[in-house]
């Protein structure tokens, strides 16, 4: 059992699109800002696609759309709160445009099989600049049902990559680039540690008030040098903005 339990740990993805996670705690003093993002009814229509360990894009994966659909929301502490909704209606996401450029992100809990659900808080993206340093997000040590000690770790880090042109509907829209990398380990008594490593770079665009494309990679095993498990890459195709 433990073993499946730190196997398990591999396939734990996180992204933008696909919740799961705790984070670094959102700055209190932030003043609501409703007007910043993008109005209700805009829709974010994406690709997703499969990448190669080279990093090539491969076949089409998946197709959704986000629609924004309140911009003054108040939630888990935070108010100015704009929400989105997935086309599947079972995804809604929860983001703070901040005065400098920055946004706020709401991640939810850790669904980590066999464990109770860990941390959720809000996460800052630096777009504006900057990084937000190395925090904690999930320490937690639990007594399996055989007695054994297990520890979950998650630590986060995202760090602003400075601005970079893409093109979306054959213009070329002016973006700023963030890379976020989630460490998540797994040490379970008697046994060697496990590692998986989340590793998302987002280009946001200021002009469309949301993403543009996020590549993903997970690596899972070896804590020193784990192997790609897997990646992925949401691209913008459409977009209305209201």
């Amino acid at each position: 059992m433990n073993t499946l339990r730190a196997m398990l740990l591999g396939l734990i993805s996180i992204s933008v699109f696909v919740i799961g996670c705790g984070s670094d705690p959102a700055d209190p003093n932030s003043p609501a800002t409703e007007t910043l993002g993008p109005n209700v009814g805009s829709s974010y229509h994406f690709n997703v696609y499969l990448l190669d360990a080279a990093g090539n894009q491969g076949s089409l994966a998946n197709q959704g759309k986000f629609t924004v659909t309140s911009t003054d929301e108040s939630y888990r502490g935070e108010d100015g709160i704009t929400t989105l909704l997935h086309s599947e209606k079972s995804r809604l996401l929860y983001v703070k445009y901040l005065p400098a450029g920055d946004l706020l992100y709401y991640y939810g809990q850790f669904a980590l099989p066999f464990y109770p659900p860990m941390g959720s808080a809000w996460v800052r993206f630096p777009f504006g600049g900057g990084s937000t340093g190395k925090a904690v997000l999930v320490d937690s040590t639990y007594l399996s049902e055989d007695g054994m000690s297990e520890r979950f770790l998650v630590e986060r880090e995202a760090i602003s990559l400075g601005a970079e042109n893409k093109t979306v509907k054959g213009n070329s829209i002016s973006t700023t680039k963030v890379e976020e990398r989630i460490t998540q380990t797994l040490f379970i008594e008697g046994l060697p540690e496990t590692t998986s490593i989340v590793e998302l770079v987002y280009w946001y665009s200021p002009e469309l008030k949301y993403f543009v494309q996020i590549d993903a990679y997970t690596y899972w095993g070896n804590p020193d040098d784990p192997p790609l498990w897997s990646a992925s890459r949401d691209i913008l195709v459409d977009y209305e903005l209201k």
